[in-house]
């Protein structure tokens, strides 16, 4: 597990340099890259092929022969650049992280492991999420040389942490927020409540208005996502939800003008949002309408339906940002409909196998946290397709290598 340590590690705390680098993180990606490939040469003959494996490796490579011919139609019209051919192997990444996690994890043991070292590292970025919003300058200092880029005036009063980009970061906290969630339920512990509401704060920090909405609506299905037969945390959760939203009402009244100050950028897009919808004419301002005028430019501006893929899209002066927009565009439609069916497909697995973990809290929280992350997640991605840069890509597969994994891992304990 210290492999998995340094890892990890790496993968969330590796500087981007930003006023070096300008905007080239091209350390970031292949460093975890590399060691996965590394690992994966040294125990090459362990790794077995099966039905999980093959799927994986299918769709890994359907990505990839979609974003080729993207590629090619974008060098036919002059569009390409040597950026996108690196680009092109951006699929091939899930089928890396997914074997590794996949056979790295190989017991129970391991996964608690793993479990502990998502929670540990979540509180570390939660703690420099705080540091950055309201630390002393010296920290600011450093934290601009390594992590944050000083030109871009919209996140300077955000959280972005290592991640660099606010909906990537609080897309991750989403996680140790909801794995904190669920073993308090489980176990009813002070330490996981607070860990909880620390992660929470990070995301609040963040700003992100996608991932904000996609905590609020994870919070209220979650009683959904309970195992069955834990009757004890229904309980809580009730007792969790009235007395916690007691105390926000109490709060949000009484530190009104602080609190709309502070996150004046979450409550203004949403307020808007309520008071104004979204414009269909595709003439609309902000990030809501920006994301409806990708999808209209994908499907109602050009000639016939894209199911395999239109092009990179990096000509477009309107960026693709919102996932459906941008995997419609690269991917086409179908792979778009089959990776959203993969995503609910894992969830579905994830909350069956937290139903059938009896005698295990940290397991059952886990599992049950997944579940429930994956679910959200089409929401959460309307922002951006987060899951595809690297410090997220690592930790987004190995949870459907950890999902479809379990059934081996608990034979392999009870024998």
């Amino acid at each position: 597990m210290l492999f998995l340590f340094f890892f990890l590690i790496i993968v969330l705390f590796i500087p981007n340099f930003p006023s070096i680098m300008k905007g080239n993180e091209i350390h970031v990606i292949f460093s975890p890259v590399i060691l996965c490939l590394l690992w994966s040469s040294f125990y090459f003959k362990k790794l077995k092929f099966n039905k999980h494996v093959k799927v994986a490796l299918f769709f890994s490579l359907s990505g990839f022969i979609l974003l080729v011919q993207s590629l090619l139609k974008d060098t036919i019209f002059g569009n390409a650049s040597f950026s996108d051919i690196i680009g092109t192997f951006r699929p091939l990444y899930f089928f890396l992280f997914f074997i590794f996690f996949y056979f790295y994890i190989d017991s129970l043991n391991k996964l608690n492991k793993y479990i502990n070292l998502l929670c540990f590292f979540g509180l570390i970025l939660a703690v420099h999420a705080f540091l950055e919003v309201f630390g002393p300058d010296f920290f600011q200092k450093i934290n601009f040389f390594l992590y944050k880029r000083e030109d871009k005036l919209i996140i300077l009063d955000k959280a972005v942490s290592t991640f660099g980009i606010t909906y990537l970061f609080s897309f991750f906290m989403l996680i140790p927020t909801l794995i904190f969630y669920y073993l308090f339920l489980n176990k009813r512990n002070i330490v996981f409540l607070v860990g909880f509401l620390l992660c929470s704060s990070a995301i609040f920090l963040s700003q992100s208005r996608t991932v904000f909405i996609a905590y609020f609506i994870s919070i209220a299905l979650s009683f959904i996502f309970i195992p069955k037969h834990d009757n004890a945390s229904y309980r809580t959760f009730l007792a969790l939800i009235a007395s916690t939203g007691f105390i926000l009402f109490v709060l949000f009244v009484s530190y009104f003008d602080v609190i709309i100050t502070q996150f004046n950028y979450i409550f203004k897009g949403i307020l808007y949002l309520l008071e104004n919808g979204v414009d269909l004419s595709g003439n609309g301002t902000g990030s809501i309408n920006s994301r409806f005028n990708q999808l209209r430019l994908v499907f109602v501006d050009n000639d016939g339906l894209p199911l395999l893929g239109i092009g990179l899209g990096r000509h477009i002066d309107n960026q693709l940002e919102s996932i459906y927009a941008y995997y419609t565009y690269r991917y086409g439609l179908i792979f778009l409909i089959s990776f959203m069916c993969l995503i609910m497909l894992t969830s579905y697995k994830a909350r069956s196998i937290a139903n059938n973990i009896c005698n295990t809290y940290k397991e059952s929280s886990f599992y049950s946290a997944v579940a429930l992350f994956l679910f959200v997640s089409p929401i959460s991605l309307i922002a951006a397709p987060s899951h595809e840069l690297i410090r997220m890509n690592v930790i987004f597969f190995s949870l459907f290598a950890l999902v479809f994994i379990f059934e081996k891992l608990k034979y392999s304990n009870s024998t």
